[in-house]
């Protein structure tokens, strides 16, 4: 009995996590399945990160809804330059006489005739609607920006925690490996003291129950880790059926979240993508206000052209020249131009308290995913403090058990309390991690952003 509960192992030193003891004894307990888990394709946070900015299906529909505004852009832009246009015509025609009988008399009269010129026109001025409509593309443009930098904050936050989840998994399986191990040996231990009538049977029962429950765990942490693999297999744009299986490398630890809030809205204001996509939709809005007001000023254009015609011979005989300028100044259209004009204006106003309280919106939910991270990190201590006692607790209580001073009851509790110490560790980890993804999201980062949490 004495060389089957040694206690944990403890890492040397230089392996010990940040945090002083904090996750000393995990990291022990990890190590012996870790040396044994195969590898598979193992990827680290910037590559994921990169990836995804690769391939990502949705990012790159994002992106490509963005070339399209940029293109409209170009198009608005053709409003300010004169349009050129080339016409040709060719024209062959026979005419015959009929007698009363409606019959052809004599040979057809062919004729040919040909022309070719060209045209010119350009609008002078037309109330601003031209700049109008560039503003509404470059607003456009903005959007579309905007909304590709949504997509990846949102890819983002998804990534880091389907990546911290599948590290979650990982470590979790190494831990319930070496928790299963460790109540094998106990329950072997107690088999051997029941057949030698030194135990009761429950105690048998009890130890081979907790080994069942933990093989059970084991199970379900299977199933998450591949339920894992392929979400984040989807995320990179990746094929969830490939044949290497997935891997995460690094750990769960992440630096401590800023001790104040109210630097970080000024940070948030400046990156993130809610409040850019806002402002594009009130410059937006602007503008089709300015092409409404159009409407009460006149348009101005100019044109000009030349055409050469020939009756079948050439050079060509005759040649026409035509230069003007055209006015159209709009005076009734039942009301319609001054009720466009004030949609457009309550549109703005209605875009514009919208920013205010996407705004408001913003920094209430900052506020919130920042004070869920910091209680992430300032619960790690005491979990640290928990599982410090806990081991003492096993060690003491497990050499009393096997010195005969101590029930076996006591020994079972504290090697639950040992077990349920290590678990709520790991699960405290994932979740700083999971509060660190939603901090990264509420403060506007992208995929573009550096790797590390705050900027």
């Amino acid at each position: 009995m004495t060389g089957a509960r040694r206690g944990t192992p403890r890492l040397p030193s230089t392996d010990r996590p940040p945090h002083g003891r904090l996750g000393w004894l995990l990291a022990g307990t990890l190590s012996a399945g870790m040396a044994g888990r195969a590898v598979g394709d193992s990827l680290t946070w910037p590559d994921a990160m990169r990836e995804a900015h690769d391939r990502n299906p949705a990012l790159l529909a994002a992106r490509a809804d963005t070339e399209s505004a940029a293109r409209g852009v170009t198009v608005a832009t053709a409003g300010f330059w004169p349009s050129l246009a080339a016409q040709a015509g060719l024209d062959r025609s026979g005419s015959s006489r009929l007698d009363d009988a409606w019959h052809p008399v004599g040979r057809s009269a062919l004729a040919t005739q040909s022309s070719f010129g060209g045209l010119a026109s350009w609008t002078v001025f037309a109330g601003g609607e031209t700049r109008a409509a560039r503003t509404r593309a470059l607003a456009a443009l903005a959007g579309r920006r905007a909304a590709e930098r949504t997509a990846s904050q949102s890819l983002r936050a998804q990534l880091r925690k389907a990546f911290d989840r599948l590290l979650f998994a990982q470590r979790n399986l190494d831990l319930l490996a070496s928790i299963k191990d460790r109540l094998h040996r106990d329950t072997r231990y107690l088999e051997i003291q029941f057949t030698a009538g030194r135990e009761a049977r429950w105690t048998f029962l009890k130890a081979q129950a907790t080994e069942a429950a933990v093989d059970w765990q084991v199970g379900q942490a299977r199933t998450d880790l591949e339920g894992t693999r392929d979400e984040l297999a989807r995320l990179l744009g990746r094929d969830p059926d490939g044949a290497t299986p997935l891997t995460a490398s690094g750990e769960l630890d992440r630096p401590a979240p800023p001790a104040a809030v109210r630097p970080l809205y000024a940070i948030m204001e400046q990156r993130h993508p809610g409040l850019a996509a806002q402002a594009a939709a009130v410059a937006g809005n602007e503008a089709a206000l300015t092409a409404a007001q159009a409407s009460r000023w006149p348009q101005v254009g100019l044109h000009a052209g030349q055409t050469w015609s020939d009756g079948g011979s050439w050079p060509p005989e005759a040649v026409s020249r035509h230069a003007g300028v055209s006015v159209s100044l709009p005076l009734f259209s039942g009301g319609a131009d001054e009720a466009g004009i004030a949609r457009a204006r309550r549109d703005l106003e209605a875009a514009e308290r919208t920013g205010e309280n996407v705004r408001a919106t913003l920094r209430s939910a900052l506020f919130s995913a920042w004070a869920a991270a910091r209680s992430a990190w300032e619960h790690l201590p005491a979990l640290a403090l928990d599982l410090e006692s806990s081991v003492e607790r096993f060690k003491t209580v497990q050499a009393l058990y096997e010195s005969g001073k101590a029930a076996y009851l006591d020994f079972e509790q504290a090697e639950a309390a040992l077990t349920s110490a290590q678990q709520r560790q790991l699960s405290g980890r994932l979740e700083l991690a999971t509060a660190s993804a939603e901090f990264d999201r509420a403060l506007g980062l992208t995929l573009d952003d550096a790797a590390g949490d705050v900027p």
